[in-house]
Order: structure tokens, then C-alpha cells, then sequence
């Protein structure tokens, strides 16, 4: 995805105005403020705008506000569409591009006098087609884009008809395409498009000085092909370079050198990789756009990474993070897990729980938000309601009243019909109170349903609190105590602590994954379940080389389990299993699983050396908690041993009609 943003970046880029070069903008800059009134410096202002796309997006959008409040005063309606033009480039550049579409749509139902305007006109539209594309609305955006490519022939506009082509080679990239071979035709197709573009192009400077766009575009999608074109990708970036060096325009030539980073490490060249996109992060740093900046260091990481120097990748997270918060631009999760899979591919477990622990905090504070926002939603819906049931009374009562009226009246000359209406009457009175009663009923299950879902989330967070929380802690504590010790430790000492934390953190890992993968369904079937368990019991064996694992499996129809009672299960499980290899030195596990669409039965015995279930053991809770587990998902736990000769688990329920 990163990637498709980095090449559609250049769409924004692709005017014949854009020269890119620092020097013209401030010569126009010092124009504006020596203008002498504020039709020069409208003009002035305007002329600068156009350089906008070599501009921080604060400073473009400076100005654009200024032109627009300098055009409106003067009434000139040609000014006042140039003006709101130069906000939609400044709203675009910002990543606002929905306020950019109703712009466009705004410029484009007022416009008149196309034959005059064509080329604004149609530059507007290449802004439509480019939010259209950002919106996912690519039907529209497709047909926009060749409407343009008769309008540009029809105006013989060339520019136009090339940032046509241009667009509908994004557009076509954009659709989701899974079959290889379809990627592959789509592909080609916008080379030949980009091919028609530079057909259509005259050979003049003017247009000369535009192909870096077009051969920088045609370069990224040989290397971003199915099966990569690297040669030709490098040949028409190379291209695109000395044709953007000529012009000077600084942000293409930065563009050419991370795209030339993108095929370097493609071919594993990872030095001739991270030279060039620290040569484009210079550049893009001497422009001042952070969203490219940080474009590039995201893939300056991933370099590192395949190169396994992770303290490299480290520092540039470091740096990536603080260019977010210079810039004021939003912390995501996703920095943060980067950061942690850095420390703990370093072995920083301590750093890496840190890192963790913010993430975490970062998801509560999401939820907690996410939570406020459902409550209030379901406050005003339930005073809305609370409103139209007193509405439905009052009209029944007056209703009712008017029909009284009407009988009393009526009362003196036809008593059978008053008969009839009050008798017509009490009907309407009785079906209306069954239908208020059915919609209180229906109001209550449904706050029942919220509540046992929310109670259902709130075990599995406390559950996930209790194994991973308790997990962390303890790794935490005994790496502290390794490092925090007032003697030397021996060798031997220090390899048992590192191997028991160790042990602590796979587990964790474990148990984190389970959980994650529970969370992530309303509901499972009993076979996924089974497949999660015995692929947890064969990995957790496997270092156990004494240990062995035989399992008789028998389920049929297409039982579901709630992701809570499945993770009360599995933990059951991985209780027992941890029992019969510590505490019974088991040498041989044997595990039955049997399903219906009414009713289960899992069942582990080991032949370890059994334990004395009726005595009193300090300090060892598992059987407690796995006995509170199956009261929890209403289900009967059993536990049989017999010294020396093993000890079985067996967990059954009848699932309710």
C-alpha cells in the first residue's frame, strides 16, 4: 500500500507549471511583497501558488487563502476559479481530498466560458479524477478521465490529454487484481497507455521538460511488475533524472532517487539502496514535505531489516518517530510494534515489553473512546425513542377522546353505532398496547445481547490481563534481577534465569496468539478449535523429547463455540498438559476429542505418577482455576489419578436446545 501512495504522489506533481526550482519561488515571494496593489499582487500570488508542489503544505496553504480572499474582493469570476483552483491543489497536497472533490464539483457547476478557460477547466478535472481515485470510485474516475481525452482533443490541449493517460494508468493500477496473469495484462496495458501519452506529447521544450513525470511513472512499473522488468525500470528512471536535473524541479529528482533505492534492493544491493534514499531523503528534507520524508525512511527500515542489522533499523525508527511528532503528525500503533519486533529481534526483552505496554495502553484508550462514542450513540437513540412512544400516547389519547366525542354526540341518534365504534375503539387500544409491550420486549433483549457481549469481551480482557500480564511481569522482574544482581552471577545461574525467562516468553508469545486469534471471530467452529489445540499441544511437546503425544479425534456436524468459551477450554487444556509434563513427569500423553452438534468431550490422560486430589497442596492454584473455568462456560470438569499408574481430565457439556 505504501507503495501505491508513493507513485500516486507523482500525479500531484505532474503540471506544466510545477518547475520545482527553490530560487523562483523566492524571487516570486519577494514580488508579492513589493507589489503595489493588489491586482499585481494577486497576480504575483497566483504565479506563486503554481510553484505550490515545491512548498511545505502550510506555506501553499498561506497563500492559497490569500489569493482567494484577493479574487473575491475584485469580483473577477475568471480570478475567483483560478483562486479556488490554486485551495484545491493546497487542500490535496494536505491529504484533504474530500474537501478538495467539493471544491472541484463547486469550480466545475459554476464555470462558464469554456472556450476561454479550457485549460483551467481541465485542470480542475485532473483534480477530480485524482480524489474520484482516492475515494476507490474508479468506475467514475475512469470515465471522467477519458471525457478528458476528448476534451483535451476537441481544445487540442495536449497537457491535458497526457495527464489523462496518466491518470488512467493509476486508476487501472488500482483495481484489486489477484490472478497473476490479470496483473501482469493490467500492467502492460498502462505501459502502453504511458507509451500514448508520450506519443501525443509534442518534441519542445515546454513538454520536454514534463517526461521526467511520465518516464519516472514508466520506470516504476517495470519494477513494480509481477514478474520485474529491473533493466528497463532503471533505464527510464535514469531518464526521468537528468531530464528533472535540467529543470531543476528538486522534488522529481528526489522521487528518481528513492524509486532507484526501491530496484537496488529488489536486487540486493542494499548499500547502492540506502545511498540513493538517503540522497532523496535530502532532498525531500531541503523541500520540507514530511509525508515523503517519512515515506522513505519506512523503507530505509525495511532494508535494514533484510539485511538483519536491526540496531540500523532501530536508529532510523528513532528518527522516523521524531519526525512524526516535529511535524505534529499522528503516533499509530504500527511505529510502535515496529520499534518492538526491532528490540526483540535484538534481544532487548526489556525494551520490547516496554514498547508492548504503550501499544496496549494505546488499544485501551482506543476502546475506551470507541466505548464513550457507542454509549452516548445509544443514549440519544433510546431518548429518541422514549420521545416517539410519548408522541404515539398523546396521539392515542387524543385519539380517543375525539372518538368518545363522536360516540357521545351520536349517542341520541343511532346507539349501535356507538356500540360499534367504542367496540372498534377498544380493538385499536388493544393492538396498540401489544405493539408497545412487543417493542419494550424487543428493546430489553437486545440490551441483554449488548451486555452479554460486553461481558463476554470482558472476560477475554481479563483473562488476556491475568496469563500475558502475569507472564510479562515475571519476565521483567528476572531479567531486572539478572541485571540488578550485587554479585557477579555464575555462568550457570545466569543461563537458568535466561532459560526460565525464556520459557516464560515463548509461552506468553503462545497464549498472546491464541487469545488474538480468538478475539478475532464472534464465534468458531468446534473443529478450528480442535486443529488450534492440537497444534499448540504438538509444539509444546516438541521440546519435550520424552513426552508423547497420541491424540483420537471423532467430530461431526458443525458445532460453534463463543471465542470466551474457547479460550476457557483451551487454557483448561493447557493446564493439564502443563500438569502431566512438570508435575507428573509424564512420558506419554494421550488426548480424545469427541463432538456432536449437541454435545463435546475432551479428555487428557498421562501415565505420570498421579497425585492425591482430595489433600491440600499451598500455593498451586491450576486445578482451582480450571474448575472455576468449566463453572464459568457451564461445563463438568472431572479429575481422576491413581499413584503411580497417571491421572486423567476429562471436560464435558450438553449444549443447551
Amino acid at each position: 500500500m505504501l507503495r501505491k501512495y508513493f507513485v500516486v504522489g507523482l500525479i500531484l506533481v505532474f503540471y506544466n507549471v510545477c518547475q520545482g526550482q527553490t530560487t523562483k519561488i523566492d524571487s516570486l515571494k519577494r514580488l508579492v511583497s513589493l507589489a503595489k496593489n493588489n491586482d499585481e499582487k494577486l497576480a504575483q500570488l497566483q504565479k506563486l501558488c503554481r510553484q505550490g508542489k515545491s512548498m511545505p503544505g502550510d506555506s501553499l496553504k498561506k497563500y492559497a487563502n490569500l489569493s482567494l480572499q484577493l479574487s473575491l474582493q475584485q469580483k473577477d469570476p475568471t480570478k475567483i476559479w483560478e483562486a479556488k483552483f490554486i485551495c484545491v491543489r493546497s487542500l490535496i497536497q494536505r491529504a484533504k481530498k474530500d474537501s478538495a472533490l467539493l471544491l472541484c464539483n463547486d469550480i466545475i457547476n459554476t464555470m462558464t466560458a469554456l472556450d476561454k478557460n479550457y485549460e483551467l477547466y481541465h485542470q480542475v478535472v485532473e483534480n477530480k479524477i485524482i480524489c474520484l481515485e482516492n475515494q476507490k470510485k474508479l468506475k467514475e474516475a475512469m470515465t471522467l478521465a477519458y471525457e478528458l481525452i476528448k476534451s483535451g482533443e476537441k481544445y487540442k490541449d495536449l497537457n491535458a490529454q497526457v495527464q489523462a493517460y496518466n491518470l488512467l494508468t493509476f486508476i487501472i493500477g488500482d483495481e484489486d487484481l489477484n490472478d497473476i496473469s490479470k496483473k501482469q495484462d493490467a500492467y502492460k496495458q498502462i505501459i502502453g497507455l504511458y507509451r500514448k501519452a508520450l506519443s501525443v506529447t509534442p518534441d519542445s521544450n515546454f513538454y520536454k521538460e514534463n517526461w521526467d513525470f511520465i518516464y519516472l511513472n514508466l520506470g516504476t512499473t517495470y519494477e513494480q511488475l509481477p514478474k520485474p522488468n529491473l533493466d528497463s525500470a532503471m533505464f527510464y528512471v535514469d531518464i526521468a533524472y537528468r531530464y528533472s536535473k535540467e529543470s531543476n524541479r528538486i522534488r522529481t529528482m528526489a522521487a528518481c532517487l528513492e524509486e532507484k533505492g526501491f530496484i537496488y534492493s529488489r536486487l540486493n544491493k542494499y548499500d547502492s539502496s540506502e545511498y540513493f534514499f538517503n540522497q532523496g531523503i535530502a532532498l525531500e528534507q531541503q523541500i520540507g514535505d514530511p509525508d515523503r520524508t517519512h515515506d522513505a525512511f519506512v523503507s530505509i527500515v525495511q532494508i535494514y531489516r533484510d539485511k538483519k542489522d536491526f540496531k540500523r533499523a532501530l536508529a532510523y525508527d528513532e528518527m522516523e518517530k521524531n519526525l512524526l511528532i516535529k511535524n505534529h503528525m499522528p503516533l499509530s500503533t504500527v511505529i510502535y510494534q515496529q520499534f518492538a519486533e526491532d528490540y526483540k529481534s535484538l534481544g532487548n526483552y526489556k525494551a520490547w515489553g516496554q514498547v508492548l505496554d504503550t501499544v496496549i495502553a494505546i488499544k485501551d484508550s482506543l476502546y475506551q473512546q470507541n466505548y464513550s462514542q457507542s454509549f452516548a450513540e445509544m443514549q440519544t437513540k433510546y431518548e429518541t425513542q422514549k420521545k416517539e412512544t410519548t408522541i404515539i400516547k398523546q396521539q392515542y389519547e387524543l385519539t380517543k377522546r375525539n372518538y368518545l366525542l363522536c360516540g357521545t354526540i351520536g349517542l341520541a341518534l343511532l346507539s349501535l353505532v356507538v356500540a360499534r365504534i367504542i367496540f372498534v375503539q377498544y380493538n385499536r387500544k388493544q393492538q396498540l398496547q401489544l405493539q408497545l409491550i412487543h417493542a419494550e420486549e424487543q428493546h430489553q433483549l437486545n440490551q441483554a445481547i449488548a451486555a452479554a457481549k460486553e461481558a463476554e469481551r470482558k472476560r477475554i480482557a481479563a483473562d488476556l490481563h491475568d496469563n500475558i500480564g502475569a507472564r510479562l511481569s515475571y519476565i521483567s522482574s528476572n531479567i531486572n534481577f539478572v541485571l540488578d544482581a550485587p554479585q557477579k552471577m555464575s555462568e550457570t545461574d545466569e543461563k537458568h534465569f535466561l532459560g526460565m525467562v525464556n520459557d516464560t516468553a515463548k509461552t506468553a508469545i503462545i497464549d498472546l496468539r491464541e487469545t488474538i486469534w480468538a478475539l478475532n471471530k464472534d464465534s468458531v467452529t468446534f473443529l478450528e478449535f480442535a486443529d488450534k489445540l492440537k497444534m499448540y499441544l504438538n509444539h509444546h511437546l516438541n521440546n519435550q523429547q520424552v513426552v508423547q503425544l497420541h491424540i483420537n479425534e471423532n467430530i461431526t456436524g458443525n458445532m460453534r463455540l463463543s471465542s470466551a468459551e474457547a479460550i476457557h477450554i483451551f487454557r483448561i487444556m493447557q493446564e493439564a498438559a502443563g500438569n502431566s509434563v512438570k508435575h507428573a513427569a509424564a512420558s506419554s500423553l494421550q488426548l480424545s476429542i469427541n463432538a456432536t452438534e449437541k454435545n463435546y468431550a475432551l479428555r487428557l490422560g498421562d501415565n505420570g505418577k498421579g497425585f492425591d486430589i482430595n489433600a491440600t497442596y499451598n500455593n498451586h492454584y491450576g486445578l482451582e482455576n480450571m474448575q472455576k473455568r468449566a463453572a464459568e462456560i457451564g461445563a463438568n470438569l472431572q479429575i481422576e489419578s491413581i499413584s503411580n499408574e497417571g491421572t486423567s481430565i476429562v471436560l464435558k457439556k450438553e449444549m443447551k436446545a
